[in-house]
């Protein structure tokens, strides 16, 4: 076997045809890594922005919800449909800043991360429970109180509470600050003005 010109020897049982078929597959492997290498990235990158619109959401869900936040009800329907409230009455009160929360010996936790959210006192249930198990609790609860976390919420009591508090100002109110009615203080309302 002789010498190519150049100096380059010619491989034994490999003709020009497979070669070319070697450097097309090498491209096409090279291809495909590089393919691949870019769907992992966009992937992992996709997932970074994901997440961090995740997190910017879950911190949303603490924040005061205000009194123009969408819920599916108001405080001021609950007045009309249990007060009986009327248009002068609702005028008359458009300037409060809290409201009553009453908690009875039938109140759960549920009930009551249910309806803060549902009346739009909170953006989240689950974030104001959070933030009960995560709030100190200052006062020993009575007895019957509500177990949330590692503190007690009153029962036979009322919270002043406003849509302009944050779920850990609502809910240190909540631990630490129960307004206890008399025999005669159970309305059966939820809310009171």
């Amino acid at each position: 076997m002789g010498k190519r010109p150049g100096g380059c020897r010619r491989r034994r049982g490999i003709d020009s045809d497979t070669m070319s078929l070697m450097k097309i597959a090498r491209t096409h492997i090279i291809v495909f890594f590089v393919m691949v290498f870019v769907v992992i990235f966009f992937f992992l990158f996709n997932h970074f922005i994901y997440w961090q619109k995740q997190a910017d959401s879950t911190a949303l869900q603490f924040d005061a919800p205000g009194r123009s936040y969408e819920s599916p009800k108001k405080v001021e329907d609950y007045f009309v449909e249990t007060l009986r409230w009327d248009s002068e009455d609702l005028a008359a009160n458009t300037e409060r800043v809290e409201i009553s929360f009453y908690v009875t010996e039938d109140t759960t936790l549920e009930g009551i991360l249910n309806n803060l959210e549902y009346y739009g006192f909170v953006r989240d249930g689950e974030a104001l429970r959070y933030t009960l198990q995560n709030t100190s609790d200052t006062t020993s609860g009575q007895e019957g109180a509500l177990k949330a976390g590692n503190g007690d919420i009153d029962i036979k009591a009322y919270y002043r509470i406003s849509e302009d508090m944050n779920a850990f100002q609502i809910a240190n109110i909540l631990l630490n600050n129960p307004n206890f009615w008399g025999p005669q203080g159970d309305y059966g309302y939820l809310f009171m003005p």
